[in-house]
């Protein structure tokens, strides 16, 4: 019986987890960033050991540091964002997703402070070299460049896109 209630138990959490992390990942995609954060705060308590959570997780309290007034609680979502981030990044630091999802944070968090934009910079450079065949990272770059000022590398980076989608 004590192995029955462990499986259980087990399975319960798992699916509980899962069905938060579903829901706060649909509410995210919604902009429903505040029903996201909660949901995917309790995936995480619920199964710390996947990856994917803590970087939806981060993404979203990155969101909602750059949107929020307050600037107490906007530095609290600042380092949880960073935080998962990281985590999600070490256990996982050769998932092209995690590190996509990465220069997202770095994007939201550049709204509270510029000197984030280098570090995105240095996290797509990185997932070039991860998958230099990935036409989309390719084109991303080159559009965050585009708005950063870095107009010739951008274009360059443009015409790479159109030689990679042409092969």
């Amino acid at each position: 019986l004590g192995a029955f209630v462990l499986v259980f138990s087990a399975l319960w959490r798992a699916w509980w987890a899962d069905n938060n992390f579903n829901t706060g990942y649909n509410s995210s995609r919604t902009g429903d960033l505040t029903k996201s954060f909660e949901h995917l705060l309790e995936a995480v308590q619920l199964n710390p050991l996947e990856p994917f959570y803590h970087s939806e997780l981060a993404y979203t309290a990155s969101a909602l540091a750059s949107e929020v007034k307050e600037s107490s609680l906007s530095a609290q979502l600042e380092i949880l964002a960073l935080s998962e981030a990281n985590r999600a990044t070490t256990t996982s630091p050769n998932s092209l997703n995690y590190q996509k999802n990465l220069i997202n944070v770095y994007i939201n968090l550049s709204d509270l402070d510029p000197a984030y934009l280098p570090e995105a910079k240095r996290v797509y450079q990185k997932t070039i070299q991860l998958a230099p065949t990935d036409v989309k990272t390719y084109y991303n770059y080159a559009r965050f460049l585009w708005t950063t000022g870095e107009k010739e590398q951008s274009i360059d980076l443009f015409k790479k896109t159109v030689e990679l989608k042409l092969n």
